[in-house]
């Protein structure tokens, strides 16, 4: 039990942003609806669904399959991508195929990081313009950050964090 609250602290910044991201993406899907669910309108509630079930989904992913960890974050940017273009085309039919939406998320997360990985090898390159470099610093600050890096070498040797 101590080996997964430890993981879920040091992957607690993932697990936010991927929570936050299905929380958007909960409400912006179920925006056109109206009524309420214990009390909360119904965006609200199903965004706050939303963000239990995938806070608990990336929690579990991260911990079982640790390697995966930046398809968390696709997969929460993906899923708000999805809930933008469906809302913007009005085409709510991909919505109520739960396979089909799952799938469309899956595979946009994977697309998204195989693309980000060639991004940000091109801006690594000297030859890259300015344009580009300033694009990917911040989505590189952004990532390291969830990856929590340092936290990471503080759980592994506590004796170098000086306590």
């Amino acid at each position: 039990m101590q080996k997964i609250l430890t993981h879920c602290y040091l992957e607690r910044r993932r697990i936010a942003f991927a929570s936050f991201m299905a929380s958007l993406a909960g409400f912006v899907l179920y925006s056109h609806l109206v009524g309420t669910v214990f009390g909360l309108p119904f965006p609200v509630f199903a965004g706050l669904l939303y963000m239990v079930v995938v806070g608990f989904a990336a929690a579990l992913t991260t911990f079982i399959f640790p390697k995966l960890r930046r398809l968390v974050d696709g997969i929460a940017f993906a899923r708000v991508s999805l809930a933008i273009s469906v809302v913007a085309t009005q085409n709510y039919q991909l919505v109520k195929a739960p396979l089909a939406s799952a799938i469309t998320v899956v595979l946009g997360a994977i697309i998204l990081l195989a693309i980000g990985r060639r991004i940000g090898s091109l801006a690594q390159k000297e030859s890259a313009p300015q344009l580009l470099v300033a694009f990917v610093a911040p989505i590189g600050a952004l990532l390291h950050w969830l990856d929590n890096s340092d936290g990471y070498a503080e759980a592994v040797n506590p004796e170098t964090t000086g306590a």
